[in-house]
């Protein structure tokens, strides 16, 4: 088991320290484990957040002197990055209000404002912003405007493969991505977008002119993006349901959200979350779901994948990740414009991946993986069991 997974327990605690459990937890670690957990906590977001819950729950004093001084300068790091982000945030939305283009602001861009009520906590990596999908030229132009670049050229082929345009970016630093589709490339989810839009209602926590989603389409939207990511992204999305629910899991029920979670056939994505908060966090505030079905449960022996999804390194770099790799590409659906001849490297616009390049990928990725597993036997032997129990997982999650 690597370091990362063995300080699990220890990342959990730190995102809920004000448990019984969770003090249990902190009271047992040593100067060493003090001082691996700032970087673990950078990794899964949550260093910000970890740093005010301890220090509002006194156990912040359990850590040396140095540590406190490390989730210290990681907190403040985020609080002036937030507000320069806020203050680009509130540029972009009252651009867009002036051209009379809706904007929900998605993920942090609301989260850190609304849900956490002090934008310092939520860590931020760029601005996610959704239009409507016949908005995404007029709403690129105002970015434009704004001093963005992107590659999107007005080329439709985005829409089969992702949910929102290239990123924009800005000489500054910022970057924004613009969603177009809630669902994205996912085409067996039922999602009605215009129904999203018609339940979403301005929220002075958004920004300038910007609409807040209703609580029960913003937690299904959490979950999907949970699952969209694989559940790469740590433990921040899962803090982020939990707290969505400590403000706002008054405003609907189980019930409710099973509902709706059926209509858009995202049960299984739905009980996935659900699982999570209440293995890791022990369950979720104000909310009760009714027993999920047989087909929709975590099956145990995928429990050890999710674990080592969520907690293993990313810069843990083995021939298991090339392999990974070419699992995904391999695995992914080819488009009928995919099989034309064209020469290796050769792409009609962004997003598009010819055969040739897949073959070519493929190899190498193959040939790596092989000449790293010959150096490092063992190692490797173990990542593949790994790799294996995860693509089952996946397998799981993709036909719900």
């Amino acid at each position: 088991m690597s370091g990362h997974l063995q300080y699990a327990d220890a990342l959990r605690a730190c995102a809920e320290p004000g448990s019984i459990w969770a003090g249990d937890v902190l009271e047992r670690l040593d100067e060493d484990g003090w001082r691996a957990l700032p970087p673990l906590l950078h990794l899964h977001g949550i260093a910000p957040l970890a740093h005010a819950r301890l220090r509002e729950s006194g156990r912040l004093e359990l850590a040396p002197p140095d540590v406190r001084d490390r989730l210290e300068t990681l907190h403040r790091r985020n609080a002036a990055r937030n507000l320069l982000l806020f203050a680009e945030l509130d540029r972009v939305l009252e651009a867009c209000r002036s051209r009379n283009i809706p904007v929900i602001p998605l993920k942090g861009a609301y989260l850190a404002r609304a849900v956490y009520a002090d934008t310092s906590l939520r860590v931020m990596g760029d601005l996610d912003l959704q239009v409507r999908q016949e908005d995404g030229g007029a709403a690129a132009d105002v970015l434009r405007g704004c001093g963005y670049v992107s590659e999107w050229r007005g080329d439709a082929d985005w829409k089969r493969h992702s949910s929102h345009l290239p990123p924009f970016h800005h000489r500054s630093g910022y970057t924004v991505e613009l969603h177009v589709d809630f669902k994205g490339r996912f085409s067996h989810l039922r999602i009605e977008p215009e129904s999203i839009w018609r339940r979403a209602r301005p929220d002075p926590a958004c920004g300038p002119g910007g609409l807040a989603m209703a609580p029960k389409d913003l937690f299904l939207y959490l979950c999907l993006h949970l699952y969209r990511a694989r559940l790469r992204v740590g433990l921040r999305h899962l803090v982020d349901l939990r707290e969505l629910l400590r403000m706002r899991g008054l405003e609907f029920s189980g019930e409710e959200l099973r509902g709706q979670a059926a209509d858009w056939n995202m049960e299984r994505m739905l009980w996935l979350a659900w699982t999570l908060l209440d293995k890791l966090f022990g369950g979720a505030p104000y909310l009760a779901l009714p027993p999920a079905p047989g087909g929709y449960l975590l099956p145990p022996a995928l429990w050890k994948a999710v674990c080592t999804r969520l907690f293993r390194r990313e810069d843990a770099g083995s021939a298991m990740a090339l392999f990974y790799g070419w699992l995904r590409m391999a695995t992914s659906p080819w488009r009928r414009d995919d099989c034309r001849l064209s020469p290796p490297g050769f792409a009609d616009g962004p997003g598009k991946t010819h055969w040739p390049d897949k073959l070519r990928h493929g190899t190498r990725a193959v040939a790596e993986m092989l000449v790293r597993t010959a150096c490092h036997p063992l190692d490797q032997s173990r990542a593949f069991g790994r790799t294996i129990r995860e693509e089952r997982f996946d397998r799981w999650m993709k036909w719900p």
